[in-house]
């Protein structure tokens, strides 16, 4: 017997009608339905309706099934997802409303052939976004193809049937979809292995489908497809298909990764989440210029230009020669040639992966990856693709690296409640401490001697210092005893250089001793050794809030990552030349790199490829769950309630640049605020938004070229006007109003590097009254709902200071991740990391100063400065909206990097000749 819903039924003319819709004309059929172009007249839109056959009241269990998944889909909030208005039932005939797409569908597109590598990525990283947003609301397409992906006319792409099971059309092509009951569900050419057997799928069997997708918009050619649907079916499950390079070697091997990752036969080894396959395909895109093949003049042309010009070469390279040696012997070391590097990926698990350290032979990498919650030690073979764990440690590890003999690995953790250096065998095992009391370590080559840096102080405030062992198990003495670091919290970083003559550190503070610096900053140092003298280097670098992971590559020249150079946002490798203070860049993308390791030889560079977003959390103060705001389904940071409760600001990248934006309570209405068209310069970085009390203005951060300075924008649109002038406070972060509106406080420092909490009236003209001098950093100041004190921290703990400045009440001497008034004032509720690095809510009774636990475990604390962005108490007092990091960190490698300068080095590169890498061991 046929299944009625196999085949579709000849409607008769349409209605006039259809519920509240007026019916335009018919746009098409299917096996389930009609699709009509329909008016909407009570708000005057028009719309696609699709009613489905009276036939299906005779399945009540497949129609409920599509109502329900029509409704869930209805609910996704998405630029790439066909909107749902509607879902209904009109005289036994179900139908759906959506937008109306004017524009073609992806098989449009693709039947002209392979899409450029721009344009297929444009493409792809919407489909992505659009599939990360569903999978997240635990919807699954199943039947992803280029029929169901619609581009509009702007260039917006639609996925369109979210979460539909459609019947196949009665012809019997390689397109049909098959959905009968009994029988397997999607479209052939692009099911999962899983789909094709007929098993049970979830979101991973889309990335199948999305790999199928890709590879045809790369290639033109569908992956799998054979003669016949069976064959189709059977290559699906056991074959592997061409390499997408070889049949389009415009497009880069980066891709095929990704592409071979979607098309993983097993589930398990194809990307965790689909927001990492989007992190990925964007970072494609934000590293296009480096890895784009590059096109170049064909070897059979280049010898017919070189013939006729070889002996005029030759004799003008012997004339030249001599003097090129003397040149070569005094320049410095040749300039980044970028285009001769391949980047590539090494480990990329989706928990964070980073600290790459390689192994003496250069065969192994030790690195650091969260596992349940902790960092610990993990090693890879540049042989394998699989990882070992080699610690079991209950404190976060990091800065792992390797002894002489390739059999131990050191690495830095607590021990005590202090810092402490410890190894593990590389194979795994017990692990011990080997020195108490150290934050930063380092060996000579051939472990010879230990220089490792100490700190005497709290965590807000301390001295530095470094210190020797040499031989290492011998007892330490003070090395280089003039320099003392100084006033900086955070971690430095700690490396002796190949040949073992100088000790480089990255100080997470300021020099002292006979060369300190006026400035509260960051410093990078030289030490000889084993003399101890000591010379501060790239100061070309400027002034730097923080120390950043390095490694050498010679005797004079490291690789590292940093932020603030350039104009890409984020962090990127760059090398600096010790002797010269010249500095380039390695990775000039809009990614973020960092944390750089030379192998042994000197021809590659493993580094971690991070990204960070923040998942918006609501954390209920009457003990119930914490739970994600249900209605913002992309990153945002820094949230900020309005004093009425029915609406909050945050910033987002949803666009691309930081923006800020404000959202009704229940996400139903999303705008922008704060755009790069508030501003006749570029924005690189935005933070510390603030609501006015009367719900009209956002108070910020913003840094441009210039630096960080407060701003205040209206919230209905219009022109930023920067709080106070520049002339003054050279850095200002963390405003916030006052209850009545008539203040704003924040931080400051002048330029001298001292640190200030004051206050300005917006729109005062800039007058700055200061409160407070000699403020932690960083501090984030909070005004009591009674407007009689502020919250700010110092670098002995956490204080309450009258506005005016002539009062000050101790609140706590532990180090809080975020902090804010209670709605009465009566107590302060904060956030720490407890011993076992998990985030806790602990309230501080104002008077009494008794604590009391909240929440005792909003989750681990994720391995990143600051967890937490934006801390704001909803105005009912209910609950407590912030903002947590979700880091993403993978570990890749550059191939062909330039081993050391030597004296032929030199020569060569005078001269203009290429090096030939040697192919990796």
């Amino acid at each position: 017997m046929t299944d009625p819903l196999s085949s579709p039924l000849r409607d008769p003319a349409p209605p006039a009608m259809i519920g509240p819709y007026e019916i335009l004309d018919e746009l098409g059929r299917g096996g389930m339905g009609t699709v009509y172009r329909a008016r909407d007249p009570r708000l005057r839109r028009e719309v696609a309706l699709k009613v489905l056959h009276a036939s299906t009241e005779d399945h009540p269990g497949r129609l409920q099934r599509f109502l329900e998944e029509a409704r869930a889909s209805g609910a996704l909030n998405h630029p790439n997802i066909l909107a749902v208005y509607d879902v209904a039932t009109d005289a036994h005939h179900p139908y759906i409303a959506t937008e109306l797409i004017d524009g073609v569908t992806l098989r449009q597109i693709l039947d002209a052939g392979a899409l450029t590598f721009p344009r297929l990525l444009d493409l792809a990283i919407q489909v992505a976004d659009g599939l990360a947003a569903a999978h997240l609301a635990h919807l699954v397409h199943r039947d992803l193809k280029p029929e169901n992906l619609m581009v509009t006319r702007t260039g917006r792409v639609k996925i369109v049937d979210f979460g539909l099971t459609k019947p196949a059309p009665q012809q019997d092509d390689g397109a049909r979809t098959l959905t009968a009951a009994h029988m397997i569900v999607g479209t052939p050419r692009y099911m999962s292995p899983e789909q094709a057997r007929g098993g049970a799928m979830d979101f991973r069997s889309d990335l199948f489908s999305f790999g199928a997708l890709l590879y045809e918009m790369a290639t033109g050619q569908r992956p799998f497809e054979r003669p016949t649907t069976i064959e189709t079916l059977t290559a699906i499950i056991h074959d592997e298909p061409q390499p997408l390079t070889e049949l389009n070697p415009r497009m880069p091997l980066p891709l095929q990764w990704v592409v071979e990752r979607c098309l993983a036969k097993d589930p398990g080894e194809r990307y965790a989440a689909t927001a990492d396959l989007h992190h990925d395909l964007r970072a494609l895109r934000d590293r296009a210029p480096i890895i784009a093949p590059k096109e170049g003049p064909r070897p059979g042309r280049l010898r017919r230009l070189f013939r006729p010009l070889r002996v005029a070469l030759i004799l003008s390279t012997l004339l030249a020669a001599a003097a090129l040696l003397v040149t070569a012997l005094t320049i410095g070391p040749a300039r980044v040639d970028l285009e001769s590097y391949r980047f590539l990926p090494f480990a990329t698990d989706v928990a964070y992966e980073g600290s790459p350290s390689w192994s003496p032979d250069g065969r192994t990498i030790a690195y650091v990856a969260n596992r349940d919650g902790v960092i610990q030690i993990m090693t890879r073979s540049l042989d394998s693709s699989r990882s070992a764990q080699i610690t079991q440690a209950v404190s976060d590890c990091r800065d792992p690296f390797w002894a002489a003999d390739g059999n131990r690995i050191f690495y830095m953790s607590r021990a005590a409640e202090r810092e402490a250096l410890w190894s593990v065998g590389a194979a795994g095992g017990t692990s011990r401490v080997e020195l108490q009391d150290v934050s930063a370590a380092a060996h000579t080559p051939g472990d010879r001697a230990r220089v490792f840096l100490r700190e005497k102080g709290d965590e807000a405030a301390f001295t530095q210092t470094l210190w020797v062992q040499a031989p290492i198990d011998s007892e330490p003495r003070r090395f280089a005893t003039d320099w003392v670091g100084r006033e900086t919290a955070g971690i430095s970083f700690l490396h002796v250089s190949p040949d073992g003559t100088t000790v480089g550190l990255w100080a997470n503070s300021r020099g002292g001793g006979t060369a300190g610096s006026a400035l509260d900053s960051a410093e990078v140092w030289l030490f000889a050794f084993p003399s101890g003298q000591a010379r501060r280097v790239l100061s070309s670098l400027g002034q730097m809030s923080r120390a950043h992971p390095f490694a050498w590559i010679d005797s004079r020249r490291i690789v590292f990552g940093i932020d603030g150079l350039g104009r890409s946002p984020g962090t990127h490798l760059w090398i600096g030349d010790t002797a010269s203070d010249r500095v380039e860049p390695l990775t000039p993308s809009a990614t973020s790199e960092y944390e750089p390791a030379v192998s042994p030889n000197g021809e590659r560079i493993a580094y971690t490829s991070g990204a960070s977003d923040y998942d918006l959390l609501e954390i209920p103060l009457d003990g119930s769950a914490v739970r994600p705001k249900p209605s913002i389904d992309h990153a945002v940071a820094d949230p900020s309630w309005s004093a009425t409760g029915q609406q909050f600001a945050y910033i987002t990248d949803r666009s691309g640049p930081q923006e800020i934006w404000r959202s009704d309570a229940d996400g139903s209405l999303e705008v922008p605020v704060v755009t790069e068209r508030n501003f006749s310069d570029e924005t690189y970085l935005l933070s510390r938004v603030a609501f006015s009390p009367d719900g009209q203005r956002l108070a910020y951060q913003r840094r441009n070229r210039g630096g960080y300075y407060v701003w205040v924008s209206p919230v209905a649109g219009g022109p930023a006007v920067q709080l106070v002038s520049d002339a003054v406070a050279i850095y200002q972060d963390a405003p916030i109003w006052s209850p009545d509106g008539s203040w704003i406080a924040f931080t400051y420092r002048d330029r001298n590097g001292n640190r200030f909490l004051g206050k300005t009236r917006p729109g005062s003209g800039g007058e700055i009254v200061t409160i407070r001098g000699d403020i932690a950093f960083p501090a984030v100041p909070r005004w009591s709902p009674d407007g009689r004190w502020i919250l700010c921290e110092l670098p002995d703990g956490l204080y309450a200071l009258s506005p005016d400045g002539g009062q000050e009440r101790l609140v706590s001497r532990e180090l809080w991740v975020a902090h804010t008034w209670s709605r009465s004032g009566s107590e302060v509720l904060a956030v720490r990391v407890s011993p076992d690095n998990r985030l806790q809510l602990a309230a501080i009774d104002f008077r009494t100063l008794a604590e009391r636990i909240v929440r005792a475990d909003l989750g681990p604390s994720p391995p990143a400065t600051p967890p937490l962005r934006g801390f704001s108490l909803s105005p009912d007092g209910a609950h407590i909206l912030t903002s947590v990091v979700r880091l993403r960190g993978d570990l890749y490698l550059v191939d062909g990097f330039t081993p050391p300068d030597g004296l032929w080095a030199r020569v060569r590169d005078a001269l203009g000749w290429r090096r030939v890498s040697r192919k990796p061991s």
